[in-house]
């Protein structure tokens, strides 16, 4: 059944038919009406009464109904909302400001009627979500050797059908299979089995509180009445895509200005480079004189939240002694390895592990010069002796 899209545009309750200067483009999926600058300058077409727009469309199903989307874009160069963040980078732990100005004629409305924001943003980072349920190593493996023989299926069954020559067929397979040959990608089909196989759903988005524009010198706004809005987070605290949707209104002048705009910002999480080494084993000798070592890494910030596998390209590591081995790798479990090579004669002790991110430097040894179970014995025994001068003065 063909559907087709009907768009009706009324003007203070008239509707506007196709003309030379208002033209209607209409699709199976898609309605377009363009209105010429010349139609909308004349006296009495736009003023304080507003103007409707109807939708009409055919579902190919019965009592099921249609989204749609609609927007309006407004070309001309009398009238502009402009928004802006106040930064191009955002980590989770920093401030936000969102600025909003209304120009007509380039002159900024200092006093407009009305002006709205609403916002949403994840309910739980991506890595937090991802490291909150545990899934045993072999089960991702098993995972991974099934998708293989699928896409591979898949595959041999494309080239046959598209005649490929074994070479293309080849080619073609070692494409396909690429994703999945990386170490990285367990993470992929955790998240993928997590969603189909244990039905535990990606975290709702919840709405951002106390979030409004003000012009009156508070909340993050410089300065009182000078026309730019701002909207103001105090702390972000997960990391995501943060939406905002924006809307201003104006009636001055006998006019009745309504413009809409919707902001989208991804925060990231600002790992905090100290006590980020969580183990190190030694996995065998790598060359003569040489021995590799698997270095297990947390990665936090300083409220807990685990970042996405993806930031992992943000990370830079140095090592005062020996060299690393290939890059950081995100693990089912939530930490992180990175494999070194050391001299054999080399103590992990006396190595240090530099991490620079985010433009954040920290150090850590390898391996702690005292033992952690000595650090545990004497915090027990400080412990012990306070109890005691307590119980000694009752």
């Amino acid at each position: 059944q063909q559907v087709q899209l009907l768009l009706n545009l009324y003007q203070h309750d008239f509707p506007l038919s196709a003309t030379p200067d208002i033209i209607y483009n209409t699709g199976e999926t898609h309605a377009v009406i363009t209105i010429s600058d010349k139609f909308l300058t004349q006296d009495g077409v736009v003023g304080p009464d507003p103007w409707t727009l109807t939708i009409l469309g055919t579902s190919p199903y019965e009592d099921i109904p249609e989204k749609y989307q609609y927007m309006v874009l407004n070309k001309s160069k009398n009238l502009k909302l402009q928004t802006r963040f106040d930064k191009i980078w955002y980590y989770t732990g920093d401030e936000m400001k969102i600025f909003l100005e209304l120009l007509v004629e380039n002159q900024r409305i200092t006093d407009v009627d009305e002006v709205m924001i609403n916002g949403t943003n994840p309910g739980e980072g991506f890595g937090n979500w991802l490291n909150g349920t545990k899934i045993d190593k072999q089960r991702l493996l098993e995972r991974r050797n099934i998708e293989i023989e699928q896409i591979t299926r898949y595959t041999l069954d494309k080239a046959i059908g598209l005649n490929l020559n074994e070479e293309q067929k080849q080619l073609l397979l070692k494409r396909n299979l690429s994703y999945l040959k990386e170490i990285g990608s367990l993470t992929q089909l955790k998240s993928k089995m997590m969603i189909h196989e244990m039905n535990i759903a990606y975290p709702d988005r919840i709405k951002i509180g106390k979030l409004e524009f003000r012009d009156d010198g508070t909340r993050g706004d410089a300065n009182a009445g000078d026309g730019i809005y701002t909207a103001f987070i105090r702390k972000l605290k997960k990391e995501g895509i943060y939406t905002f949707n924006i809307t201003a209104i104006d009636t001055s002048k006998g006019k009745n200005i309504k413009r809409q705009k919707q902001l989208k910002k991804h925060v990231s999480v600002r790992i905090h480079p100290s006590g980020f080494i969580k183990d190190i084993i030694k996995v065998d000798s790598l060359l003569k004189g040489q021995m590799l070592y698997r270095t297990v890494l947390k990665l936090r910030d300083k409220q807990g939240n685990v970042p996405s596998p993806h930031a992992l390209r943000k990370i830079k590591l140095d090592l005062d002694k020996g060299e690393l081995i290939g890059k950081i790798h995100a693990n089912p479990d939530g930490t992180f390895t990175q494999m070194i090579s050391l001299p054999e004669n080399v103590n992990p002790k006396q190595v240090m592990m530099k991490m620079n991110v985010y433009e954040q430097v920290g150090e850590q040894r390898l391996q702690p010069l005292i033992p952690k179970w000595i650090y545990i014995g004497i915090v027990g025994l400080i412990l012990l002796l306070i109890i005691y001068l307590i119980k000694r003065k009752k």
